[in-house]
């Protein structure tokens, strides 16, 4: 049975028709131009005005496809460098700015850090759709245990994450929670990760998606850099300590949740794939039969298989007793 969609099915999949538009502007007009163009082709009859709106949305994201083919899809730090991201980002402060009629530094620095949100977002899922939608999931009882017993002495040197962009479902029984915009908190339902290189260590970007009973969401993002030598303890006080007070408190146990699962299966705990689509799992089968010689099928069973997502969720869970 096909399991309940994820933010990334909310945010991506199914906003894939909005995505394509954006793509498409993005391509033929550059960004600084594709807004005016659609407004006008809005105003033509040519486009109906929700689905202007819709490429407007994401439009960054789009970019931030570009860039990422580029530099890398799980290098944020060189994508956040690159001139094309940079120039779209100035140009997107700048008319957002002028439109809305932002004029002192508090509000522009508050737009900023937003607009810097949204790109890390749209990052985060575009890695995960070019890293393959790795979906894992844990079980409460385990989850739990990693909780419990993850001890903060782990080196970050061997703490690796199975692949390198992925979202780990939280059950919901672990009572995991975050702070929403209002003050409230909400249970954290899922956890996007993306392990990143930096100079001597690696980052985890990590995305904390909330969701309330109501069906309301809500975000936190956190970037935590696991330095050579250090312990994980160390990596999440240093973190705590430059994202000061208003910080998330639930995303330490986020961060300590994801290092049990990455350290559990890296010590060869028991992991289950469990597929819900046939249609995937034979296409999946297919392509690894086939030798690597073989480009071009290899590339058409590839681009057949990204077309009916991966179709399969890999569960973490405690070995049965003999």
């Amino acid at each position: 049975m096909r399991p309940p969609p994820t933010e990334f099915d909310r945010q991506y999949t199914e906003q894939r028709h909005a995505i394509d538009l954006a793509r498409q502007y993005l391509e033929k007009e550059g960004f600084t131009r594709m807004q005016r163009v659609l407004a006008k082709d809005v105003e033509r009859g040519k486009l109906p005005a929700g689905e202007a709106a819709g490429a407007v949305r994401y439009a960054l994201l789009a970019v931030v496809e570009r860039v990422a083919a580029r530099v890398g899809y799980t290098r944020y730090v060189e994508l956040m460098k690159d001139q094309e991201m940079a120039e779209a980002m100035r140009f997107a402060l700048e008319d957002i700015s002028e439109r809305r009629g932002i004029n002192t530094p508090e509000a522009r620095e508050q737009l900023r850090q937003s607009t810097f949100q949204t790109v890390l977002r749209h990052w985060h899922l575009v890695a995960h759709e070019q890293r393959g939608r790795q979906r894992y999931e844990v079980t409460a009882d385990l989850a739990r245990r990693f909780l419990r017993e993850t001890p903060p002495t782990l080196p970050c040197d061997g703490l690796k994450l199975p692949v390198d962009s992925l979202v780990l479902v939280v059950p919901e029984e672990v009572g995991l929670v975050g702070r929403l915009p209002g003050g409230g908190l909400a249970p954290i339902t899922e956890i996007y990760a993306v392990e990143s290189p930096a100079p001597e260590g690696r980052y985890w970007f990590l995305w904390l998606c909330l969701r309330e009973p109501s069906g309301t969401a809500a975000f936190s993002l956190v970037n935590v850099y696991l330095g050579q030598g250090r312990t994980l303890g160390e990596a999440i006080l240093l973190t705590r300590n430059e994202g000061g007070p208003g910080q998330d408190p639930g995303w330490e146990n986020a961060c300590v949740l994801l290092a049990g699962a990455a350290h559990y299966l890296a010590s060869g705990g028991t992991a289950r794939q469990d597929w819900y689509d046939e249609t995937a799992r034979e296409l999946h089968e297919k392509l690894a039969a086939l030798p690597k010689g073989m480009q071009a099928e290899r590339e058409r069973l590839r681009e057949r298989l990204h077309a009916v997502s991966p179709g399969r969720r890999i569960i973490l869970e405690d070995a049965p007793s003999s």
